[in-house]
């Protein structure tokens, strides 16, 4: 009889510190979430513990309307965002602006890295116009959310 409650305590003393251990392990997928601003051509490693991922600005675009001037159509702003993690690389062209639906161009997307699928929103491009004559993209500054789901 007392083997039989020995052999019982230490089947649910292993049992519980099973549990324990599998309820504390960590995730093998590291959270790429954040906020991110880059300019046009600019490059950031975004890798954290084993998960490689590189967020590159392919290319801004600017046609929205400048600040007290008089258009026919708000414009838009776009962005090419490239992003390289352990499995492909994946191009993303979002938009920010009124005019947006004109081209079909959302604003936020679906991305998947590393196994783990994120939203990303395009949320800002800085400065902006001034005047038609007036050529942001040169050094605009594009803002993006990345947005664990």
């Amino acid at each position: 009889m007392k083997s039989l409650k020995k052999t019982s305590f230490i089947i649910c003393l292993f049992t519980a510190l099973t549990l324990v251990y599998v309820g504390c392990e960590k995730g093998s997928t590291s959270d790429l979430s954040g906020t991110y601003t880059l300019k046009a051509s600019e490059t950031l490693n975004l890798s954290k513990g084993g998960d490689r991922a590189v967020l590159t600005v392919e290319d801004l675009k600017d046609s929205r309307c400048p600040i007290n001037a008089l258009c026919a159509w708000a414009g838009y702003a776009s962005g090419k965002f490239k992003f390289k993690d352990n499995f492909r690389t994946q191009t993303i062209e979002l938009c920010i602006g009124g005019s947006c639906s004109v081209d079909a161009k959302p604003t936020e997307q679906k991305i998947t890295l590393n196994g783990v699928v994120y939203s990303l929103e395009f949320t800002e491009l800085i400065p902006f116009p001034t005047s038609p004559n007036y050529n942001s993209v040169a050094i605009a500054m594009a803002t993006i959310v990345l947005k664990r789901k």
